[in-house]
């Protein structure tokens, strides 16, 4: 669990962020629930932030609270290094600069689009109306760029830089802290983790500078897995193969299509451990059970597994049609693809609920194999029935009261966008009938146990 002894100043931001629409202790009790589940505390403020409906007020900060896509950003910060690069924009010849900033709390690169008088290396500057986005590749979570309405001017102040910010171009080694896969989110960088290879491949892909192969994959451990991406596969051990057991340091977390990713950048080392480190992988390939919460503070996960009550079977359920244009896939609005325009269709089934699970809610879709398992129908039935009722609304009416108040078991894998939660569920079950009796004799023997520890006040 992170230190949360003093958030009063995150609180506040968040409120001014909110315009005092929320409650202090409200905003309080939910950021201490994103720390809990191991969030950082800047995405934390940045999540709780946008699910209000608020925007962030720029002002003063500091580096290592910058977050990806700010605008407007204030900070002030040592200039550690002033390297001039040669670029062509527009055909146009053009001088940026690149380099290091820190401040007490981080070091992160920069890129200035023009020529800054107190930009000098050592100088240290106060700088107004500058930018954040994600680091390329990079183990840093953020590079700060400083445009045509940036403004850089001295500053008296002191700053005491810590030697535990090695800067990147230097090769220093950072801190690299232990999690396991479950555990993983957006923007953690320099992490170490110990996993078995489940899936090794190559994949080419076109960049700014040609072809370049990177190896994907998945990683499993005992709590969960997670994707990874190698940047620079010659980098990796010759004996790290599928089913191997490896213990990477130095890697960095992105999303990628709302799933947290492992990525091996420049930084990165890869070792490879015994095979008695991990469980056999039929073990680790298992579903791991989460509650929403976790699922929501992570931003997605795979191979999961979630128990819940189904609230609501969204229109969209039962017998539809998709684009069979090739690639496409989407589903048709009256037979109609908002992108390839009238089409045939192709007859698919689907379910469309929405499930909750006492931690969080979550919109999640089962694909034609659980649906007719569920129904006990085939989708060439469900045709036929709809041909009888003259409407695909007849499949549909009969899912709502199978599904609607039940409880469930979805596995399978989870994302997270501007949508909110999301499970793709490769298998849907009815939950076994749970004991209310033995759940009620186990609860107050933990209390009796309690009590006994505390004794009599």
């Amino acid at each position: 669990m992170q230190q949360t002894e003093n958030l009063a100043p995150h609180v506040q931001d968040i409120a001014r962020a909110l315009q005092n629409r929320m409650e202090p202790d409200a905003i309080e009790d939910e950021l201490r629930r994103y720390l809990d589940y191991g969030v950082p505390l800047a995405q934390a403020k940045k999540d709780i932030v946008r699910m209000h409906g608020g925007t962030f007020v720029a002002g003063e900060k500091k580096l290592a609270d910058v977050l990806p896509d700010e605008r407007g950003i204030e900070i002030t910060a040592r200039v550690l290094t002033v390297n001039p690069k040669e670029i062509t924009v527009k055909g146009q010849a053009k001088t940026i600069f690149y380099g290091l900033l820190a401040d007490e709390t981080a070091k992160v690169p920069y890129t200035a689009w023009k020529p800054f008088d107190n930009l000098q290396k050592g100088a240290t500057v106060h700088v107004k109306n500058a930018s954040a986005k994600k680091a390329f590749r990079e183990a840093d979570r953020i590079e700060i760029n400083l445009g045509d309405y940036t403004t850089v001017t001295p500053s008296d102040a002191r700053l005491e830089i810590k030697d535990e910010f090695p800067a990147p171009e230097a090769g220093g080694a950072r801190v690299s802290a232990e999690h396991k896969l479950r555990d993983l989110r957006e923007g953690q960088s320099s992490v170490t983790v110990v996993g078995r290879v489940l899936d090794l491949r190559e994949k080419t892909i076109s960049t700014a500078n040609g072809q370049k192969t990177l190896v994907e994959g998945e990683l499993a451990d005992e709590t969960g897995r997670a994707p990874f991406s190698a940047w620079e596969p010659e980098k990796l051990p010759a004996e790290m193969k599928q089913n191997s057991v490896v213990r990477v340091k130095g890697a960095y977390v992105r999303s990628f299509r709302g799933i947290p990713n492992l990525n091996f950048g420049q930084y990165a080392t890869v070792e490879v451990l015994p095979d008695r480190t991990l469980p056999n992988a039929e073990e680790l390939d298992k579903p791991k059970p989460f509650h929403l919460g976790e699922l929501e503070a992570a931003g997605g996960g795979q191979g999961v597994m979630v128990e819940g009550v189904v609230l609501e079977v969204k229109k969209g359920s039962g017998l539809i049609f998709r684009c069979g244009a090739e690639g496409c896939n989407r589903v048709l609005q009256k037979m109609e693809c908002r992108v390839h325009g009238k089409q045939k269709g192709q007859p698919d089934l689907r379910i469309k609920a929405v499930l909750d699970d006492g931690h969080g809610a979550a919109t999640f879709f089962a694909n034609r194999e659980a649906t007719e398992k569920l129904l006990g129908k085939t989708l060439a039935q469900c045709q036929e029935m709809a041909r009888d009722a003259m409407t695909i609304d007849v499949v549909y009416d009969e899912i709502v009261p199978k599904l609607t108040a039940r409880r469930v078991v979805l596995t399978g894998n989870a994302s997270h966008d501007e949508y909110g939660l999301q499970i793709l569920a490769g298998d849907l079950a009815f939950a076994p009938e749970r004991d209310a009796e033995a759940e009620a004799e186990k609860l107050y023997g933990s209390i009796v146990e309690i009590l006994q520890e505390v004794g009599p006040q």
